[in-house]
């Protein structure tokens, strides 16, 4: 693990840490169903990995750009989002200022991924993400992550 830069970052498929913590304040889905998780990103192969990953633990919608995700997030909140950071379109840093500047979509914890380091992740930290995770990824650490988000968003 290295600090540099405000940043917490660990070994491959590392994590950097914002200070922003998500909301406990409000309360997306019920314990009765499962919490949905928005998988954005431009590679049909990441998309697909991703939600067959999380299929069994989560609802899962996918988007090919940060057009798609403000779309389908607008039309049914997620209670996490996951997105790339370099899409064409509409990038993951600006998807990501664009999401926290609605007022219904402000609060969803967003997982920024990159394999481009720590200057990508300082600029989707900037941007409002919650967390960014650097390719290549760790499934269990995916998981933990999102499950970790979700709980503290349904915490009343």
């Amino acid at each position: 693990m290295t600090e540099s830069d405000g940043l917490r970052q660990e070994s491959a498929g590392g994590v950097a840490v914002s200070p922003r913590k998500a909301p406990s304040s409000i309360e997306r889905g019920s314990p009765a169903k499962k919490a949905a998780v928005l998988i954005v990103d431009d590679s049909k192969d990441i998309r697909e990995y991703l939600a067959k990953l999380l299929e069994k633990q989560f609802t899962v919608m996918t988007a090919v750009d940060g057009r798609a995700c403000l779309n389908k997030a607008s039309a049914a909140p997620p209670d996490c989002i996951v997105t790339d950071i370099n899409m064409p379109h509409l990038n993951g840093i600006d998807t990501i200022k664009l999401l926290r500047r609605d007022p219904r979509l402000g609060q969803i914890p967003i997982i920024a991924i990159s394999a481009y380091g720590n200057w990508a992740a300082a600029k989707a930290l900037e941007a409002g993400a919650t967390i960014v995770m650097l390719k290549p990824l760790e499934p269990d650490d995916v998981l933990a992550t999102i499950n970790n988000l979700v709980k503290e968003v349904t915490v009343k």
